[in-house]
């Protein structure tokens, strides 16, 4: 059997590998294995900011609704947001849509457990025996999903994070801080926070842009310098 997990979720090149017909099987595959302990599981769905994001996310999420999950999207936000709300907000389940620091032509699809963790070997193990066997458990047609959207996460994320330090401290020290962001997902909750934190900002590639024009995302000491056109 193919393997299709790898050590940070799926992973391939935008429209070959990693494809919509893959996207929705994994969706249905996962809603299947999801129903076993919740006949109407909640999962949360977010993406990075690379330009193939909502094409994925649609998918995955057409595929979670046909088994029977109600699917809320909580837009661009970095992973470890998602992984949050999906703790604190009682999710059965999270899907990033992210590649990480993989080129702008990859994507790839990260599964969270109920506890905000990232799936076990087992669970994706046992996702795959159900993608390959097509075993899937679909609903009827009036016990499909819902989709809803929710804009909060990224706000609950830094909230999270200044319950957990000490802030008038921080703002005390008075930092000035240089932040590279990539142009990725980071680019709405970083500056925010450093920001809340009572921080000087000098920002660098603060605009989320899928295809990183800033510099290569790889984050190699040569990455560091400006990409000049």
């Amino acid at each position: 059997m193919t393997k299709l997990f790898g050590t940070n979720g799926i992973r391939g090149v935008v429209n070959e590998d990693m494809n919509c017909n893959l996207a929705l099987g994994i969706g249905m595959a996962w809603g299947t294995l999801l129903k076993r302990n919740n006949s109407r599981p909640k999962v949360a769905i977010g993406t990075d900011a690379r330009l193939s994001n909502h094409m994925l996310k649609n998918a995955i999420s057409a595929g979670l609704m046909a088994t029977g999950c109600d699917v809320v999207d909580v837009g661009v936000v970095p992973t470890p947001t998602l992984q949050y709300t999906v703790k604190e907000k009682d999710f059965d389940s999270g899907v990033i849509i992210t590649s990480s620091h993989n080129p702008p032509e990859f994507n790839g699809i990260k599964g969270v457990a109920s506890d905000g963790t990232e799936f076990s070997k087992d669970v994706e193990d046992e996702i795959e025996k159900i993608y390959f066997a097509e075993n899937f458990d679909l609903a009827s047609w009036k016990n499909v999903g819902l989709l809803s959207k929710w804009d909060g996460a990224n706000d609950l994320y830094i909230n999270g994070i200044l319950n957990a330090v000490n802030v008038d401290l921080i703002k005390n020290k008075k930092f000035h801080v240089v932040i590279d962001c990539g142009n990725g997902a980071g680019c709405d909750v970083a500056p925010v926070l450093l920001k809340k934190l009572g921080c000087k900002i000098t920002k660098l590639y603060c605009e989320p842009d899928g295809t990183f024009p800033g510099h290569n995302s790889e984050p190699l000491p040569e990455n560091l310098l400006a990409r000049v056109n």
